[in-house]
Parts: structure tokens; sequence; C-alpha cells
């Protein structure tokens, strides 16, 4: 298919490709067409900023068109030309929405309570204790009849720590290592993912510790962050009432010796009631 330059120029202009000429031959290229362009361009009024798209050509029809394609390259490239200069952006106007898409509104407004203009929250209670980013690794070690959970830190090695949690339990009477089970949240990068809140946090946390009834658990840097008023009734809900609730982390005792004196201290009582 054979197409004028002026049909050229329109349609690479409407895929937004701009035309460069030179203004002096260059050496060794072959010799261009002469175009002709008009001295003063048409201004075309805002209704007619469509162009008119031309009809496809018949076959075997392109030379009795040439001469018409000729006479019409000048009103072509004036339309274009104050199509490019008037017409508008097409950022400036929004994508139109889907038809598709349905968007419920609740005719009702949102309950006020008697204290205030805040509206009232059906949230689970779990739900208000989310910790925004939370990111944490947590390792579970269970000997005999004990649970020792405590926080592994990225920044230190994980071999130490492990080493660390097993002699803390090894000074409690147990025989021999164990291996730990971590728990790395969140599970997904994406924290607006279902499953990545913290009620599924705690839940997993729970299922992971199993039964607490008839054992001694011991817990090391979990959830220091929570205010105390939330805390609390968190670790009541989730993990059972600990034995010990120490707030330093495994990296944190393996670096600072005065936390190791701390933590022993805490945890004679329960050798005692052992003997």
């Amino acid at each position: 298919m054979t197409y004028s330059e002026a049909d050229r120029q329109y349609y690479l202009a409407m895929a937004g490709i701009q035309l460069w000429y030179a203004r002096e031959p260059l050496s060794g290229a072959a010799p261009s067409a002469e175009f002709s362009f008009p001295e003063t361009p048409v201004t075309a009024e805002p209704a007619d900023l469509a162009p008119p798209v031309p009809p496809a050509p018949s076959p075997g029809g392109n030379r009795s068109r040439s001469g018409d394609n000729a006479g019409q390259a000048g009103q072509r490239i004036a339309n274009l030309q104050a199509l490019m200069s008037n017409a508008p952006s097409v950022s400036d106007h929004p994508p139109p929405a889907s038809p598709e898409v349905e968007v419920a509104v609740d005719s009702e407004p949102p309950a006020i309570d008697a204290a205030g203009d805040a509206p009232v929250s059906e949230a689970v209670p779990d739900d208000r204790l989310t910790v925004s980013n939370l990111r944490v690794t947590m390792g579970l070690w269970v000997a005999n009849n004990r649970i020792l959970l405590g926080r592994v830190s990225e920044d230190a090695s994980e071999g130490l720590q492990d080493t660390l949690a097993n002699n803390i339990l090894a000074a409690m009477g147990a025989s021999q290592p164990v291996e730990p089970d971590y728990l790395r949240w969140p599970v997904f990068a994406n924290p607006l993912v279902p499953g990545n809140g913290f009620a599924d946090f705690s839940r997993l946390l729970a299922s992971m510790a199993g039964e607490s009834e008839g054992r001694q658990l011991i817990l090391l840097g979990v959830l220091p962050e929570l205010p105390d008023e939330e805390r609390e009734p968190w670790l009541a809900q989730t993990l059972g009432r600990p034995a010990v609730d120490f707030r330093q982390s495994l990296a944190e005792l393996a670096a600072v010796p005065a936390h190791k004196r701390s933590l022993w201290q805490a945890l004679k009582p329960l050798l005692r009631s052992a003997e």
C-alpha cells in the first residue's frame, strides 16, 4: 500500500513521532523528494479537530488517486498543524472508569458513639494490636517441659543465638541440644496480601508453641515494642502465662553480660521449684 508524503506525516504525527528534515543535503545521501508546504496554514475550528479518516484505497487505484493525494496534501498538513497546536494533551484527561466495575456505597452513615464523633468500630480485638511494619524472626526451642521462645536478630549470627538458647536450656537441665523452629514474619513481602495481619501472626505463633499447660514458658525479647496494656493480654491469649518474660533478645544477651546475669536471676526460681 502506497501513501503520499502528507499521509505518512499525518499517521506518524498521530503516533507521536516527530519528523525532522535536513537543512542541507548530506554527503553521500540519496536525493530526497521535493515536498511543498503551504505558506499559511489553515486553522481548524474546535469542532473540526477530528481529522477525516482517509478512505481505504481500492486495489489498483493508487495511480488514479495520486493526483488527489497531491492536491489534498496541503490541506491535511494544515489540519494536522492546527490539531497539534490546539488539541488538548491526552494526559490532561483522566482515564475513563471501567463500566464493569461497580462501587458499593453504604447508604447508612457510620455509627457515632455517645462520647464523641468517632465512628464505632467492630474490629476484632487482636487487630487493634497491630504493630506497624512488623518484621520479626523468632526461634522456638522445646526441651523436656520447657519452651524457650526468643527473638532472633538478623544482624547477628544465627548459629551463635542458637548456641546461646541451648546453653540456657542446658543450664536448666536439658540433656542435649535441640533444633529450633523458626518463624519469620511477614510471610509475604506485600503487607496488603491476605494472611499478613497481626491476628494471623498471633495464630501462627500460638500453633507453633502448642499446648503450654504444664510447661514452663520462657520468653526472650518477644515484641517488647507493644505497650504493656496491650502486650500482657495478648501474651495471655496467644501463648499463655509465661514463667519468665525477659524483654532482651538473644542477640542482646550475647552482647551485654549484664543481661545474662539478670536473666539468670530470673531463672533461678524455676530451678528451685523443679528440685
